[in-house]
């Protein structure tokens, strides 16, 4: 779907995932006076934060993962979906910060300790913000980080707060429709479109 990493003004972009919605987005920067270079859901996703920064994500329908850069003012986000499908983890020691989808890839190339707590199952689960490594931490669902470069510090905020609520199995049965019929089957919409022009292609 996009171009990793996207670079345009002082920002750079490297995302995995997918965004469901990002054409509807794409319509709503447009009448915003954005102008597009690509077709891709990266180039939708970094307008999006540009534009509305945190309340992008109350915009967001999909898998994601991603790190933005703004080279201006220094400062790096990391943000996971709601869901975690997508992880994401990083490392900070003394004035060193790094990032990657893959813990293995920070502890190959970077000073790390063992975690001697960790359960190792839960280290694989991807929503247990801890892992094998004492120095090594796993961005939890649904939360994003802000890091400073020049102050080197950083800081983790949930974008999306859980909050339990009873309710009949009909409502849950109904809820659970509407929202397959309204994304569930755009995704699915979507795939086939793809699928199809695949197999005309080949």
């Amino acid at each position: 779907h996009g171009l990793c990493p996207y670079e345009e003004d002082s920002f750079v972009i490297c995302y995995n995932g997918e965004i469901y919605n990002y054409i509807e987005l794409r319509s709503e920067l447009q009448k915003r006076d954005w102008v597009f270079r690509t077709n891709s859901d990266t180039e939708v996703l970094l307008k999006a934060w540009r534009e509305w920064g945190e309340n992008m994500f109350d915009k967001l329908n999909g898998m994601f993962s991603f790190a933005i850069y703004n080279s201006k003012n220094k400062q790096l986000v990391l943000a996971r979906d709601i869901a975690g499908e997508k992880p994401l983890y990083y490392y900070q020691k003394e004035g060193t910060f790094a990032f990657s989808s893959e813990a293995k890839a920070l502890v190959d190339v970077l000073p790390v300790t063992e975690n001697k707590d960790t359960n190792f199952f839960e280290a694989f689960q991807h929503c247990h913000i801890t892992t094998l490594w004492n120095e090594i931490k796993e961005i939890p669902p649904a939360n994003y980080l802000i890091y400073d470069i020049n102050k080197n510090n950083y800081s983790i905020k949930p974008f999306c707060e859980f909050k339990p609520r009873h309710i009949n199995l009909k409502t849950c049965e109904e809820e659970l429709e509407y929202l397959l019929g309204k994304d569930g089957m755009r995704e699915l919409a979507d795939y086939r479109t793809e699928y199809f022009a695949n197999q005309k292609e080949g």
